[in-house]
């Protein structure tokens, strides 16, 4: 819109010139170009407006992350995934456009930097998919407090942090029910604190 104005301004003192010379078609040329950019100005700040203002609203559907004691545990017995959709229905209904799905990094990858468990994985497949029945987008959602193994995690350890979001990223990426990643749940007591988050979110975004 800044742009736009002083474009109106640099163009209207190029007016006043072709008035005085009688350029009337000229004139009439320049004052249509000044409105469409004018139009165009108007529509990026409501777009821009939009965007700000768009709310979106959601649930966190507690249970992947349960039984954490008890790993790898019992589904449904020890813990709990939304997989059918008819559990989505409810907040499809009421309006919502999210839902925030737990679950735990030792139920997906038994051994640091081990390969998926494919049956873990496939379970969260299958909660993708109950959204996607219902139009609803899932945040899957680290929940380990910073830990692995109850072992707070150290900088030492962002390459593992790494490994396990780089092969979920690449299993999940382009599923259209994925409207992101949670790296960690409330990382918290961790050696080096706020210093070490940093490094291993960055090297999981990385």
């Amino acid at each position: 819109l800044v742009y736009t104005t002083f474009i109106i301004v640099c163009l209207m003192k190029y007016f006043k010139n072709f008035i005085i010379e009688r350029q009337q078609g000229v004139f009439f040329a320049l004052l249509l170009l000044v409105v469409v950019c004018f139009g165009i100005g108007i529509s990026h700040l409501v777009s821009s407006q939009a965007l700000v203002t768009q709310k979106l609203y959601g649930v966190n559907r507690s249970g992947g992350e349960f039984g954490a004691d008890k790993l790898p545990g019992v589904l449904d017995t020890d813990y709990t995934y939304p997989t059918n959709s008819e559990g989505f229905k409810p907040y499809a209904a009421a309006g919502m456009t999210l839902v925030r799905v737990p679950f735990l990094w030792e139920r997906v990858q038994a051994e640091k930097n081990g390969v998926l468990i494919a049956t873990e994985v496939d379970k969260l497949a299958a909660v993708l998919d109950a959204a996607a029945a219902n139009k609803l987008q899932v945040i899957l959602d680290l929940h380990n407090y910073g830990r692995y193994y109850n072992t707070p995690l150290a900088e030492s350890v962002a390459t593992m942090f790494a490994d396990v979001w780089s092969k979920l990223a690449l299993r999940f990426g382009n599923h259209p029910a994925l409207y992101g990643f949670e790296l960690m749940n409330e990382p918290h007591d961790m050696p080096g604190e706020g210093k070490a988050w940093n490094k291993l979110a960055q090297a999981a975004a990385d």
